[in-house]
């Protein structure tokens, strides 16, 4: 079993540090782990820096793994998109020898979605389309990632009483986001860190349905947990989720090459 999203205390919206989330995975029966830390460089946030220092995070990969020599703990990061900063962007991800890159969309019109500012002005409609549109224009602007992280991200901040991004809703937007990473041959995640805000995974499970209806074949789990107790949030109910949607097996990266497990023995794994 394995959980392919987290942040420690490098990311800065953290306080964790690896021994823990090493720890809170095995009393879960989750014996991979790939650490993500935030790199969103030119985020406008003033008092956050979403950007870790790799070697840094490399070096705590490898003391974790003396410490926890049964695990298989593995180097990622989660880049954030935008505009004016895509092309630093792809210099920065490329310098290392990762095993993974989750590819996530924080900021829109320049607003991180999590921002109240972000939804000033704008109609529901508005925001989420404006949200999706920021995504779809990520995927023309670097391919360099394997996995397009927490699709729906928006719906885990916004204010409103029913915040789920449903395919109904979206369909021609989300619809051209699915086709896009089908045509380039990267997975999607299931991040599992909106549960506890819309009662579903980032993307819900309608999305993941038509993924896999419009030929995606790779999908990744995620807690995007900041701290232990997150680490494989939901995941059971996530597992059976992704089966409904015609997942047989779902994958992590190791040297940018998906490993593939079956969903039944992700789920028999976990306690």
């Amino acid at each position: 079993m394995f959980d392919c999203h987290m942040h420690t205390h490098l990311s800065g919206d953290s306080q964790a540090h690896l021994d823990e989330m090493c720890q809170a995975a095995l009393q879960k029966g989750i014996g991979t782990l790939c650490i993500t830390e935030h790199v969103d460089i030119g985020h406008p946030d003033k008092e956050i820096l979403f950007l870790c220092e790799p070697y840094r995070e490399r070096e705590q990969i490898e003391r974790a793994r003396e410490q926890f020599p049964q695990m298989t703990i593995l180097w990622g990061l989660e880049v954030g998109y935008m505009p004016a900063t895509i092309a630093q962007t792809r210099l920065y991800a490329q310098r290392y020898g990762l095993d993974y890159l989750l590819y996530s969309v924080h900021v829109a019109g320049g607003w991180d979605c999590y921002d109240k500012e972000y939804y000033e002005g704008l109609t529901r409609r508005q925001a989420y389309l404006r949200y999706l549109d920021a995504v779809y224009d990520s995927l023309l602007a670097w391919d360099g990632f394997d996995c397009m992280g927490h699709l729906g991200y928006i719906a885990k901040c916004a204010p409103y009483a029913d915040p789920a991004l449903r395919l109904g809703d979206y369909r021609e937007a989300v619809e051209a986001i699915l086709q896009r990473l089908v045509e380039m041959g990267k997975g999607l995640e299931i991040n599992t860190s909106s549960f506890p805000k819309t009662g579903g995974p980032m993307p819900e499970a309608d999305i993941l349905r038509r993924y896999r209806e419009m030929g995606g074949e790779i999908a990744t789990i995620g807690s995007d947990a900041h701290a232990p107790e997150a680490v494989g949030q939901y995941f059971r109910q996530a597992l059976a989720l992704a089966e409904a949607a015609g997942f047989e097996r779902l994958c992590y990266f190791k040297g940018h090459e998906p490993v593939f497990e079956p969903i039944e023995k992700m789920a028999a794994a976990l306690r």
